[in-house]
Parts: structure tokens; sequence; C-alpha cells
């Protein structure tokens, strides 16, 4: 892959990795922001690797991925209480889908990332690279190094321990149409 190239999937994908990052890490969007350029940085190393046989996205979040676990390795993260957490921090989410952008209540943000927070990494993972970044079971299963059932199973599982803690919020789950 040239510069060129590299430039344009930047461009595409420096907002969805972003957006992906502020929910890993409770909207921490200065370590979101580190994060993301780390990814990219990683990807530009490396983009001679690039096998043009699978989509850049799933390279891309692969290795955001794990850059977002090489972080909380080295370091125990610092997490908000979502109670602390600004009105004005939860409005600078850049989040690509419309679902979440339209959400008009910060309470209602914070009910979904407090829900999301209680699973397991997994499964926060699937949820989040299915409805955020819009990604296909089979996209996912790349990415996180899992079978396609697996990926499936995560989903269900992770949204079926969720929609009771949001249960309040169900016009969501009818938008998502879940």
């Amino acid at each position: 892959m040239n510069e060129a190239e590299f430039l344009e999937h930047y461009e595409s994908y420096k907002h969805k990795i972003y957006s992906y990052f502020c929910y890993r890490t409770n909207a921490d969007t200065l370590l979101a922001e580190d994060l993301t350029s780390e990814t990219f940085l990683k990807a530009l190393k490396k983009r001679d690797q690039f096998d043009q046989t699978f989509a850049f996205s799933t390279w891309i979040f692969t290795i955001a991925r794990n850059t977002l676990y090489d972080h909380f390795k080295k370091k125990t993260p610092e997490t908000k209480d979502l109670e602390n957490i600004e009105e004005n921090e939860l409005g600078t989410l850049n989040l690509e889908p419309q679902w979440i952008e339209n959400l008009d209540q910060p309470l209602k943000k914070s009910a979904i990332l407090a829900a999301l927070n209680t699973l397991p990494e997994l499964q926060k993972d699937c949820i989040l690279m299915r409805y955020l970044q819009d990604k296909s079971t089979e996209e996912i299963a790349q990415i996180t190094n899992q079978s396609n059932s697996y990926v499936r199973m995560s989903l269900s599982r992770g949204l079926k321990k969720i929609r009771p803690m949001l249960s309040p919020l169900k016009n969501i789950f009818i938008f998502f149409g879940l």
C-alpha cells in the first residue's frame, strides 16, 4: 500500500477508531486521541505488510484492539466514575452511527456506557464493533481471532445481559431492531 492509499484509509477510519477508543476508555478523550495516533503510526510503519486480500477495516481494528490491550497491560487504566463524567465530556464523543449521536440526554449515554462496562472484554468488543462500527460478524471474528459462531454467541449473550439494564431506554432497542 502506498502512502496516498494509506492517507485515504486514514481519513476514512480515524473517527471510527477514535470512537472505539472513547468507548473503551470510558470517554477519556485524551487517551483515545493518543491510542488513535499510536494505532495509525503502527499501521503506517507496517503498511507494506498489509495483505490486500483482507479489508483494511479488519486490519486497522485488529491493530487498534491490540494497541488498547497493550496499553492496559502496561498500566492499570484510570477509570472515571460515570456519575462524575461531565456532560460536555460525553457530548464530545465523536460516535459514527446515528443512534448514539441522536441521543439527546447525557443520561442515556451514561446508561449505555455503564451497561457495556459490566460485560466481559470480548462481549464489549463484539457489541462495540457490531453496533458502533457496523462490522459484520465475520469481520469481528477475524479481528478477535474467534470463530464466527463464537462472535454471534458473544453478541447474543452480551445483548441479553445489557437489555434489562437499558429497559428504560426501550426506544434505543427499537432503533437497533433488537
